[in-house]
């Protein structure tokens, strides 16, 4: 096989040393209540907080505050130009807010209404201990995973870029590319060797180098939350000393 040029090479440029934190605590309570001979209660609540998980301190740059400010101006204009032409545009073509991803450092907030409330009950029908019905809600929430919004800090400060070279400069799967020939003629000329990281800066510098990419992480984030609902029977069998039990549980 000939490879006669490399089709992609990627560039990272800057610092990407972090120094951030983010501390996680929880309280829960928990209680059985025998209400009767028969009916016995579980009761529980469990909340959560983390002091940093929308890494709160982020003050999104100018740069990368124009570019989401003109992707709000891009997909609005090309909504509004299907809808002029008879198309439906996407339901979320106009949903998107530039500033709802814009972080001044203190219009970030910790997430502090995570709260998790349980209850279950265990009914035993002939107060046998042989036939229980038992029924459970719960609420559960999950972390935001810090390095989601950490890595908005990181790719602020350390851009990367995909550079993908063709023979002809057209488009590769519906992405860009640069003609590899040109890019040659280009370094050559500028005295630096194509196959380095000086070859890529050139086409940065001469305004011919892919967008960098951004991470951005919206201001109201919130963790992912989930409701359990649960309602089975156990029933005991004598002969076989054995213990059957079904139930149904959605979420």
């Amino acid at each position: 096989m000939d490879f006669i040029f490399p089709a992609e090479a990627r560039l990272g440029v800057g610092d990407p040393s972090l120094d951030v934190s983010n501390k996680q605590f929880g309280i829960f309570l928990q209680d059985d209540w025998e209400v009767t001979d028969k009916l016995i209660l579980n009761l529980g609540v469990r909340w959560d907080f983390e002091t940093n998980a929308n890494n709160k301190k982020f003050v999104t740059p100018d740069a990368q505050a124009n570019a989401l400010r003109r992707l709000e101006e891009v997909r609005a204009a090309d909504a509004a130009a299907g809808l002029a032409e008879g198309l439906t545009p996407a339901p979320d073509s106009f949903d998107f807010q530039a500033e709802d991803f814009i972080s001044t450092g203190n219009n970030r907030k910790p997430y502090k209404r995570a709260i998790q409330p349980r209850l279950g009950l265990s009914y035993d029908l002939f107060g046998d201990e042989r036939t229980v019905l038992f029924a459970g809600w719960g609420r559960s929430f999950d972390r935001t995973l810090f390095r989601v919004a950490a890595e908005e800090s990181v790719l602020s400060r350390f851009e990367q870029r995909l550079f993908r070279f063709s023979l002809d400069g057209e488009p590769r799967f519906g992405e860009p590319t640069i003609d590899w020939n040109e890019y040659i003629a280009l370094a050559q000329q500028a005295g630096v060797n194509p196959l380095s990281k000086e070859g890529l800066q050139l086409l940065i510098d001469r305004g011919l180098a892919p967008g960098r990419e951004i991470r951005a992480v919206t201001n109201g984030l919130k963790p992912p939350q989930s409701d359990q609902f649960s309602l089975g029977v156990r029933q005991q069998v004598t002969l076989f000393d054995t213990l059957f039990q079904t139930s149904f549980t959605y979420s």
